[in-house]
């Protein structure tokens, strides 16, 4: 099942509305209780990822199952300038670009330098979307790709990365994380397997 595909243009509405799609699909799905909550909740994350310290940027909202594993995908076309949003980190007290805290923040940072530097951005090259769990792909491979599996596998090692994984309810909660981007548009796709 397919639930409507929602326009994310920045209005409180659009964000009920693609939450009450949510809720449609669990209720379809007769989901539990708390496997309800759970991916409502996976969406409130990721629709969050949609407000930057520039606002709200333009996308598309929707949640697919297949069985028992679900997949809300995040699409968005617009780009915002790296140099436009340094100026906004440099108006803040410290510095810093506060919605880059925590893994939510790193998924935001990796998503808005790929749109950003398509050539350059923090990715893995080799990740097989033949053999993931997303349901259904777009027509043409992503140029880059990051995935939670990885970059979890990349920095075992690191205690601090793993203790912000281990403070994330994301990274908790959902079984894969997906950012992928071509040059016009990234995509944020959080796998769910109840």
């Amino acid at each position: 099942m397919k639930s409507d595909e929602c326009i994310l243009e920045g209005r409180d509405p659009d964000i009920a509305h693609a939450l009450q799609e949510v809720e449609k699909v669990a209720q379809y799905n007769q989901m539990t209780k708390k496997e309800t909550l759970q991916l409502r909740l996976l969406a409130e994350e990721l629709l969050g990822m949609q407000k930057g310290i520039l606002g709200f940027v333009k996308g598309t909202f929707y949640v697919e199952n297949r069985g028992k594993t679900y997949n809300l995908r995040l699409h968005s076309d617009i780009r915002v300038e790296e140099w436009t949003k340094e100026k906004f980190v440099q108006l803040s007290t410290d510095n810093q670009n506060k919605a880059y805290s925590g893994f939510m923040g790193k998924v935001r940072e990796i998503a808005d330098n790929m749109m950003n530097d398509p050539v350059n951005g923090i990715c893995f090259s080799n990740y097989d979307m033949g053999n993931s769990m997303v349901l259904t792909s777009p027509a043409i491979a992503y140029e880059q790709i990051w995935t939670l599996t990885q970059y979890r596998e990349q920095e075992k090692q690191n205690m601090e990365v793993w203790d912000e994984l281990e403070k994330s309810i994301v990274a908790n909660i959902a079984d894969e994380v997906i950012v992928g981007a071509r040059t016009n548009y990234v995509d944020i796709i959080i796998v769910k397997k109840f």
